[in-house]
């Protein structure tokens, strides 16, 4: 989803192949019903107000995909997607269904996407398999995009509610940490409960946090908030330098930042390793 997501920013480090044609992502698994009646969930919907497009991504891991989803996507119209995606001119948008995967799938899977494009990553190069039905965005994709030296992307969507503790830890502590730097300046505690579990603070964890299903966030919001709760209720010593930072009102408060950061540097990787043992023995 990264590799994807990735396309859509002007960034250095990726290729920018949708962002230059004017793409950002909208909507982020979604469960939609079409005109048939039938329930799909695309990964990505990416929409260009330039072109007036867009195009709903379904990314695949393996090397086999559900006929009954291929045919569901088939039935996916412009008004079903019209509920989800905003364009300045929804009268005039088209669509395309493009699947997604590893280059080592790429011929499995281009025989069982039913026509539909299939982008394929590979350390060296993202090749198409199929047309996109805009011009535009077909000449993009149409000759290799080369990828040797680059490295995909993993921060752009940075973890989802199904994520290990360990992934979400590290932001989830950073966020804290400002949180009661703020507190010091005037702000709401960083210890309040009403603070952690509120949408404005856990959306700020998340750079796509509007995308996000309606079902994502509230999944999002109720393991972050445990989190936090479980985090300050074990690690007495964090809480209590977080108490301390806020009680500084205006004083000096570099040292007591250090200790934060040192809490949360030990933290995290405590996490990272209790994570790593866990998936050593299978449990």
């Amino acid at each position: 989803m990264n590799c994807v997501i990735g396309l859509t920013r002007k960034d250095a480090a990726w290729p920018s192949t949708l962002a230059d044609l004017g793409y950002e992502v909208q909507v982020i698994e979604q469960s939609m019903r079409t005109s048939a009646g039938a329930q799909v969930k695309p990964d990505i919907i990416v929409t260009s107000n330039r072109l007036l497009h867009c195009v709903a991504f379904d990314c695949k891991g393996g090397k086999g995909i559900e006929q009954s989803q291929v045919k569901n996507y088939q039935g996916l119209t412009v008004t079903d997607l019209g509920r989800w995606v905003t364009v300045y001119d929804s009268s005039k948008l088209t669509h395309d269904v493009c699947y997604t995967t590893f280059h080592s799938n790429r011929d499995a899977i281009s025989a069982q996407v039913g026509g539909f494009p299939l982008l394929a990553f590979s350390q060296e190069a993202i090749t198409k398999v199929g047309k996109f039905s805009q011009r535009p965005i077909e000449n993009e994709f149409d000759a290799p995009i080369a990828l040797e030296g680059l490295r995909p992307p993993v921060n752009y969507y940075p973890f989802s509610e199904i994520d290990e503790d360990a992934v979400i830890i590290p932001r989830i502590l950073r966020m804290l940490v400002q949180l009661a730097l703020q507190t010091a300046r005037g702000g709401e505690s960083a210890l309040s409960d009403a603070t952690f579990t509120s949408e404005e603070i856990v959306s700020c964890l998340h750079p796509y946090w509007k995308a996000l299903s309606l079902d994502q966030r509230s999944r999002l919001k109720e393991r972050v908030s445990r989190i936090i709760h479980d985090l300050l209720k074990a690690e007495r010593g964090f809480r209590e330098s977080l108490k301390e930072l806020e009680d500084r009102k205006g004083v000096k408060v570099l040292a007591t930042l250090q200790q934060l950061q040192r809490e949360a540097e030990r933290i995290a990787k405590e996490m990272e390793m209790q994570e790593r043992i866990v998936s050593y023995f299978g449990q």
